[in-house]
């Protein structure tokens, strides 16, 4: 008969808090990286929506309807 292995042997053991280390010294920065991008995305978010002309909302409209004419005049 065979004994069953200590389920709390590799929390315990040295590599794997090694391991464990490694990934917070890691995380912590890259987490800090996506918190700034999206701040920097927020801002610039209300930055742009509330600056801007409000003709300029038009301009990606436009453009879309301008390539989808010409695609499906291309694709006929």
């Amino acid at each position: 008969m065979t004994t069953a292995a200590d389920p709390l042997a590799l929390p315990r053991s040295r590599n794997y808090l090694k391991l464990l280390a490694i990934a917070a010294v890691l995380g912590a920065p890259v987490s800090a990286a996506a918190y700034g991008f999206l701040a920097l995305v927020s801002y610039l978010q209300e930055e742009i929506f509330t600056h801007l002309p409000a003709k300029w909302y038009t301009a990606p409209l436009v453009t879309r309807a301008a390539s989808a004419i010409s695609s499906a005049g291309v694709c006929a």
